[in-house]
Order: structure tokens, then sequence, then C-alpha cells
């Protein structure tokens, strides 16, 4: 399970503060997470502060008392910047991943542009080579028709035999 400084705080019974401190330890270090610049902690992490700090459940809630007769109206206005600080961190984090997001679509996008310039191009010359072809056949019927009245053209020009020579001629 993992546990935010706030209910650290409140299960151990004191300030989060102080809970920050206990964090900068170098046996804590492995048993912190932050995820979008919130730091949890896990069980044993949890455990170590506890038996760092030598307490027990009763004497938690003295050692919070006792705290809170301490703590000043610095230290609460401190804790409140320390939280706004946190959101603002936050808000920038989330900024720059989603300006480099952003950034990372935009170079998709032209991308994707430069695809379909190419696509339109291939698909105008496809056409042409398409009218092209179809050219070439309506030439080539063109020029079988001007062989066949070629030929029918030559054949009128030839003498007609009769009916008799034809049959005797050959």
């Amino acid at each position: 399970m993992l546990y935010t400084v706030m209910q650290v705080s409140e299960s151990i019974g004191i300030s989060k503060q102080n809970i920050y401190k206990k964090l900068k330890l170098k046996e804590l270090q492995n048993h912190i997470i932050k995820k979008q610049g919130i730091a949890y902690i896990d069980e044993i992490g949890f455990n170590l502060i506890k038996d760092r700090l030598n307490l027990n459940d009763y004497n938690s809630k003295n050692f919070e008392k006792e705290e809170l007769e301490v703590c000043t109206e610095e230290t609460e206005e401190s804790q409140n910047m320390n939280v706004d600080d946190d959101i603002i961190n936050i808000n920038i984090d989330i900024i720059k991943t989603l300006t480099e997001q952003l950034k990372e679509k935009n170079i998709q996008l032209n991308e994707l542009n430069e695809r379909l310039k190419q696509e339109q191009e291939l698909n105008k010359n496809n056409q042409v080579l398409h009218e092209i072809k179809q050219l070439e056949e309506r030439f080539q019927d063109l020029d079988d028709k001007l062989l066949n009245i070629k030929d029918q053209v030559e054949e009128c020009k030839e003498p007609q035999k009769g009916l008799f020579k034809r049959l005797f001629n050959n």
C-alpha cells in the first residue's frame, strides 16, 4: 500500500515537514514513489519512519499534541506555501508534458501532410498514365482501321476478272 505524506503525518502524529525531512534519509530513498509530483511512501518506508521515531500509537498521539502546541503560524504558512509550491510544480510538469506532446503531434501532422502530397502527386501521375494508355489504344484502333481501308482500296484498284477468268486462271 502507498501512503501520502499527509497520511503518514496523520498516522504517526508528526508534521508533514518532519516527514519530508525523514524522506531525505538514504535508507528511505528506495521506498519513495513520485507520481505527478506527489511523493508516496510504501509500507516498508512507512514502518522505517515509524521505527526511526521509536513511536507506537500511544506515544504518537501524545507527540502530536505536543507538536501542535509548538507549531506557530509561521509553520502553517510555510506548509501552505509548500502545498502551493507542490501544486505549481505539478502544473508546470503537466504543461511541459502537454507542450512536448503538442510538438510531437505537430511533427506527425507535418509528416502526414507530406505523405498526402506525395500520394496526390502519385494519383495525378497514375491518371496521366491511364489517359496515355487509352490514347495509345485509340491510335492502335485507328491504325488498324486505316490499314483495313488501305487494303480495301487496293482491292478495288485491281482489275475485275470475269467469272470464267477467275475460275480458269487459278
